[in-house]
């Protein structure tokens, strides 16, 4: 079965199950709230053709941003973005997909002029192996 679409999520989104936290039974304290019902998120889906298009975009998220350490065993650093980063980090990863898509373009192009060569030297040994053909035809008949 294949895909035809996906969506992808605030690691914030939706809410933990009361249950978790209301357990009568429990000696150890709640973990620490984690889902906050962020609806950020952004939806793929397969069209025709296989290519995948955005059909939703949530940008606002309802807390703050945190950004990862690249490096294990380093505490995370609180990274609160403003604005004209967000919108920078957005023009920044826009113009690299822009970049991609010519360098995909350019390896396309790549591509079609090494098949149209194949084709036209596929016809060239097609009529080559007709002509080779035709005269052990003729040597044939002449042999009669």
């Amino acid at each position: 079965m294949a895909i035809i679409g996906r969506d992808f999520v605030c690691s914030r989104e939706g809410f933990r199950a009361a249950k978790h936290t209301l357990r009568k039974d429990r000696i150890l304290p709640p973990r620490p709230v984690t889902r906050e019902g962020c609806k950020a998120m952004i939806r793929l889906a397969a069209r025709d053709g296989g290519k995948w298009v955005v059909t939703k975009f949530v940008r606002e998220h309802n807390h703050k941003l945190m950004t990862h350490s690249k490096f294990p065993g380093e505490l995370p650093i609180v990274n609160i973005l403003s604005e004209e980063e967000k919108d920078k980090k957005i023009q920044d990863l826009y113009n690299e997909l822009q970049h991609e898509r010519e360098r995909s373009a350019a390896v396309q192009q790549q591509i079609r002029v090494v098949l149209k060569e194949l084709e036209e030297h596929a016809e060239f040994m097609s009529i080559r192996v007709e002509d080779i053909v035709n005269n052990l035809k003729e040597i044939e008949l002449g042999d009669l």
